[in-house]
């Protein structure tokens, strides 16, 4: 899915150069956009063995205090 803003701007009276970071992050948020990044980022990670890794860290950690 892809983001679309350019007839977004003339909806909220701006133009595209002065869409602030805030409506950006909102409209990514409502169109799910964020969650799919944050789903394939976790999936990503998990491939990797970085989740498991990092798990392991933290176990060793506590164990070792």
């Amino acid at each position: 899915m892809a983001i679309e803003f350019g007839s977004d701007y003339q909806s909220v009276g701006m133009s595209a150069p002065s869409v602030s970071k805030a409506a950006l992050e909102r409209k990514f948020i409502e169109c799910g956009e964020r969650d799919r990044m944050k789903e394939l980022l976790l999936q990503r990670l998990r491939e990797s063995g970085w989740v498991e890794e990092v798990e392991n860290m933290c176990r060793n950690y506590i164990q070792n205090k």
